[in-house]
Order: structure tokens, then C-alpha cells, then sequence
């Protein structure tokens, strides 16, 4: 059988994206790969579920404290399985994610697009220093653009092709979209809403037993993954999700601020247009954004004009969010964003669209790799946190002891014990009698000398405002350990 030439190449060409985003994204994962509090949480929940040979009803937290579903637990659990002593695997299987979103978007944007457009278009989306740093990020927001895809892709699935397993595969997308963050009703309802008017308009034909069928197992799909979160809710009477919600509605009291709702949409816009290009003017990020949304909705054509619908109804909803604005709440956007730049560059005229849109990209690339850059770390934290686990154990030499960490870019000392857990080193509590040996972990910025009270870093998700405190005066200096740019103070009694 011989294969047309045009689709060799085309091959080709995928082959060699899909290869070099992902080589973007492994490229000094180990030293490049943030390893704090939150990954340290999660992995010391899946090695403890393995333990147990339990499963997780609950997956990490968010906001103030409240649970998500656990979804992304049972995602990377089996690289955790598979290698259960490196941290590695599981950040690699967030690069692969990252890497399918790339190649969905491909497939989406060349339906609309043609194939070119599309894939300069994922070309910008593969070499953006900003979505690398992000894709290799390993937590729970950063699957969420595969899974927004996805769900895009099951519409198309059913809609234009009639294959009615495409509800299927909507039900997988929607609710673990929802279990990565609560957030992410936010697109999650708005593709919906979009899929149901679209079936509406398209309903001159009749269901179709076989239809149902698919309609009907998906349901049940939806019901049994998300059992296991929603019974735990039930009996915690609804506490986590009420919370979450209620992060998005203003208290009593409260009074609403244009001014601030103005400026949130702004802050939020530039956000997500910063996955694309990073200019050192922020100003002309919004009028290009403001461009980028205007030729798509002038171009009259439904799907643009829904993305660009899609793209301002999440910036406008997510505006309302009272708390803090956190970059991982855009993440639901980023298809969107890239799908209107996919638009933008088919909006060139058609004599030079092309190569304006390749200069375009290339222009936006080099831009963004001057002012960002992705591989270039400070403090390592996985090499620093395999030493400092190493001088511990040999510090200790196994006898009890208890630690506590100073400096830090975490709020808990969860990363800590995650590398702990897997060099097999148990501390007590500190405010336990038996153990003679304490460790202060200084992790940057070491002074030569500590003062006479350090305070006791959380070990827990959530962490209460006051603080105990260790009174050193107790307690007799031994010496200082160095490890790479961090510090152990050695104390006993």
C-alpha cells in the first residue's frame, strides 16, 4: 500500500514537533523540575495509599485548605508504582501530558485552520519558555489543558463525525477536569453549554438506540469516578466544594470594586497572552490580546467566535475569584488562547499568510526567550534535596532525631520528608523526649549562626498562624553541615 506523499510529510512534520516540545520539556528535568511542599504532599500520599494498599478519596488540596478529588493521584500513581524511588518518572509523565495537548490542539486547530496555520501555531505553543516551565511542573493543574482538549475533541467526535463513544471519552475529560481544580467548571460548563445548543440546532434527526446506549454508559462512567470524592463529600457534608465555590462569590459585607474587577481582568489577560509572547511592555500585551479577539470575532466564522466567547467569558468569571489570582487557574484558558492565535495568523492575507505567520511565531519566540529562561536554576531543588537526605542519614546514623527547616520557598517541609520516605529516615516529632539529636535545615541564605529560637516549619496541608518554636538555649550546638547551597545545624543533648 502506498501512502499519498503529502501525508508522509505531514507525518514527518508531527514527528518532529511532537519531538522537540518534548525534548524542550525533559531537557535538565532533574535539575530544572521544582520540587516543593506540594509535590512532596502528593508523593508521600501515593507511597503511603501503596503502603496501605488503600485507595485515595481525596486528592490535593487547594485554596484554603480544601480537598480536590483524587483524580490526579490515580494519574501518576503507576509511574509511582514503577519507580517508586525517583521523583523523575512522575515529571516525565507531566511532559508527556503536556506533549498530547500539543498534539490535540494540532488536530483541532487544523479542522478549523488547515494544517500550516495549525502548525505554526504549535509550533509557538512547543517552544514557549513559559508553558515549558510550566509542562514540567509536577502537580495537579498541569494535565488541565490535555483534559480541556480532550473534551473539545469528544465534541468534535460526536458532532461532526457521528461516533457516538466520543461521550465516553467527554464524561473521563469533564470529570477529572473537575477533580484537578474547581476552577475548571468554569470552562467545563461553558463547553457543555456550547455542546448542548449545538445538538439542539442539529436535532432533525432521530436518537438513535445505539446513541443512548453511549449516552447512558457515559453517564455511568461520570458517576463511578467521581463516587469515590463525592462520598467522602457527603459525609463531610458538601465542606470542600462549599469552600471552593465560595471563593468566587463576594461575603456579606464585601463590597464589589469595578476598579479592581477592571484590573483583575487585565492581570488575568496578560497571564494567559504571556504563554504565547512575553513582552517587557505589559500595556501592549492587552491591545494585543484586544487584537487577537477582535479579528476573530470580525472574521463572522462560529468557531472563532466561540473561542473568542469562550476565552472572555473565563477571564470575566475568573475576575470575580476574591482570593489571590494564581497563574494554574488560567491553565483552562491556555487552549483557547493559542486557538485564537491559530486564528489571528489564518486572518493574515492569504499571499504571505504563511510566511508572516512563520516570522510572527519565530518573532514572539525570540522575544520570550530573551526575557525567560527555562533551564536556567538557581538552586536545584531535586540534586539538593538527594543531599541533603544523604548527609541526614549519615549524620543520624540511625538513631532518632527530629528536624525542623528555616528559609525556604515552601510553606511546609513536606519535600523534606518526601525525600526522607525514600531513604528510609523516620524523625519523631519534635516535641517528642527520646530523641537526642535535632536538625535545623536551612535551605538558603544559611547565616553562620542561628539565634536562640527557631520556629517548627508545618508538616501539614494546612498550617495555623502561630507557630511553635524550639528553644535552642536547650540544646548544644555541634557543628554546621554545608550541602550544596543549603545548611544542617547539628544539635544535641
Amino acid at each position: 500500500m502506498r501512502f499519498p506523499k503529502k501525508n508522509i510529510k505531514r507525518s514527518i512534520l508531527v514527528f518532529l514537533l511532537l519531538v522537540v516540545a518534548l525534548g524542550l520539556r525533559l531537557y535538565t528535568a532533574w535539575n530544572a523540575t521544582e520540587f516543593l511542599g506540594d509535590q512532596g504532599r502528593d508523593g508521600l500520599a501515593i507511597l503511603t495509599a501503596i503502603e496501605q494498599k488503600s485507595f485515595p478519596v481525596v486528592g490535593p488540596t487547594v485554596g484554603a485548605g480544601y480537598y480536590t478529588g483524587p483524580a490526579y493521584y490515580y494519574l501518576i500513581a503507576p509511574f509511582y508504582i514503577l519507580f517508586p524511588h525517583t521523583p523523575l518518572a512522575p515529571i516525565i509523565e507531566m511532559c508527556v501530558f503536556a506533549v498530547m495537548a500539543i498534539a490535540l490542539f494540532l488536530y483541532v486547530a487544523t479542522t478549523y485552520f488547515g494544517f500550516e496555520i495549525a502548525y505554526i501555531a504549535s509550533f509557538l505553543w512547543a517552544c514557549s519558555p513559559i508553558m515549558i516551565v510550566q509542562d514540567r511542573r509536577l502537580w495537579n493543574p498541569t494535565p488541565i489543558p490535555f483534559f480541556v482538549l480532550l473534551l473539545v475533541v469528544s465534541m468534535m467526535v460526536v458532532l461532526r463525525q457521528k461516533k457516538y463513544w466520543g461521550y465516553v471519552i467527554a464524561a473521563i475529560a469533564v470529570t477529572t477536569l473537575i477533580q484537578l481544580h474547581y476552577v475548571n467548571a468554569i470552562t467545563i460548563g461553558f463547553l457543555l453549554a456550547v455542546w448542548l445548543f449545538l445538538c439542539v440546532r442539529q436535532k432533525k434527526e432521530r436518537i438513535i438506540k445505539t446513541q443512548v446506549s453511549w449516552i447512558i454508559l457515559a453517564v455511568a462512567i461520570g458517576i463511578f469516578l467521581l463516587s469515590p470524592f463525592f462520598t467522602y463529600e457527603i459525609q463531610h457534608n458538601f465542606s470542600d466544594i462549599k469552600g471552593s465555590v465560595g471563593t468566587l462569590a463576594y461575603s456579606e459585607g464585601r463590597l464589589f470594586s469595578k476598579r479592581a474587577y477592571v484590573k483583575a481582568i487585565g492581570d488575568i489577560t496578560q497571564l494567559l497572552l504571556k504563554n504565547c509572547v512575553v513582552l517587557k511592555n505589559e500595556f501592549f500585551l492587552l491591545v494585543f490580546a484586544a487584537l487577537v479577539v477582535c479579528i476573530n470575532v470580525w472574521k463572522r466564522n462560529k468557531v472563532q467566535l466561540l473561542a473568542a466567547v469562550g476565552f472572555c467569558f473565563g477571564i470575566c468569571t475568573l475576575a470575580f475569584y476574591k482570593d489571590t489570582m494564581q497563574p494554574q487557574y488560567t491553565y483552562q484558558l491556555i487552549p483557547f488562547i493559542f486557538f485564537l492565535i491559530a486564528g489571528f495568523l489564518s486572518s493574515l492575507p492569504k499571499r504571505v499568510k504563511i510566511a508572516m505567520s512563520i516570522v510572527l511565531v519565530i518573532l514572539a519566540s525570540y522575544l520570550s526567550w530573551m526575557r525567560v529562561h527555562p533551564y536556567e536554576i538557581r538552586e536545584p531543588d531535586i540534586p539538593r534535596l538527594t543531599k541533603i537526605s544523604t548527609a541526614v542519614t549519615q549524620l543520624t546514623n540511625n538513631e532518632p532525631f527530629s528536624f525542623t527547616v528555616i528559609n525556604s520557598r515552601s510553606f511546609n517541609d513536606l519535600h523534606i520528608r518526601y525525600f526522607f520516605r525514600l531513604s528510609a529516615l523516620h524523625p519523631v516529632p519534635y516535641d517528642d523526649p527520646s530523641y537526642k539529636t535535632l536538625l535545623i535545615i536551612c535551605e538558603n541564605e544559611c547565616p553562620k549562626e542561628l539565634g536562640s529560637k527557631v520556629s517548627v516549619m508545618c508538616s501539614g496541608e494546612v498550617c495555623p498562624l502561630d507557630k511553635p518554636s524550639i528553644d535552642l538555649t536547650t540544646w548544644s550546638y555541634e557543628k554546621t553541615e554545608r550541602v550544596a547551597t543549603s545548611a544542617i545545624y547539628i544539635y544535641s543533648r
